[in-house]
């Protein structure tokens, strides 16, 4: 029986799932992990990115460099996206206010982190679009993009984010998106520092606890405090 289109981007998008699990597995294997996490895994030593170029929503050029200095959460996704993204970003803009409302000692983290949203869909996803989308979650928010005509994807494949788009000849700007799901927090050397994961919903829609994502961050900007590098 032939499998009709959606049924092939939920087939996709299964498999997408199950190979980022596998691969945060793998990192989890050959990295050996500090400290455990709730839902995820943190890297020691650390991940050194490659050098790559992309652009934010004000056509801005954004390289490795412009990352160091400061932590960086990133998701991916792109603005056509009707569940799995939108609900993320939200969540993202929870966990800000929850690191807003921290104590003495805890609350500095929350100035100290930027959030990235890198978009797997930059034929349709033009800064003009990501800037007007971007402006629903906040300004601590920015938007990253393959310049146009994209280059090699080093940047996606440095990090594992795992994206499949489907298009035909017959209808080239008529396609559809899978993708995985993964938050990276990148520290303030441009090195991927952990990996948090999405848990399964009863109704098999993939999400993140917030409780679980704030204290998985605590836990690795508490570990990153003993590096003495």
């Amino acid at each position: 029986m032939a499998l009709s289109n959606k049924q092939r981007v939920i087939a996709a998008l299964l498999c997408l799932l199950v190979a980022s699990a596998a691969a945060v597995f793998t990192l989890r294997e050959s990295r050996a992990p500090v400290a455990q996490l709730n839902a995820g895994v943190l890297l020691a030593p650390a991940q050194p990115l490659p050098d790559f170029q992309l652009i934010n929503e004000r056509k801005q050029p954004v390289t490795k460099a412009d990352l160091r200095g400061k932590w960086h959460l990133l998701s991916y996704g792109y603005t056509y996206c009707p569940d799995v993204c939108p609900t993320t970003l939200s969540t993202l803009v929870q966990l800000r206010r929850r690191l807003d409302e921290l104590g003495p000692g805890q609350g500095e983290m929350s100035g100290e982190l930027n959030f990235l949203f890198y978009t797997i869909d930059p034929q349709r996803d033009t800064p003009d679009k990501l800037a007007d989308y971007m402006a629903y979650f906040g300004h601590r928010f920015t938007a990253l993009s393959q310049p146009q005509p994209p280059q090699a994807k080093v940047f996606e494949q440095a990090l594992g984010i795992k994206a499949q788009i489907y298009a035909t000849p017959a209808e080239p700007d008529n396609y559809q998106v899978s993708h995985g799901l993964a938050l990276y927090l990148i520290n303030p050397r441009a090195e991927l520092q952990a990996v948090f994961t999405p848990l399964t919903g009863t109704l098999g829609m993939a999400h993140f606890n917030l409780d679980w994502l704030l204290e998985d961050y605590l836990a690795v900007r508490r570990e990153y405090r003993g590096d003495k590098r």
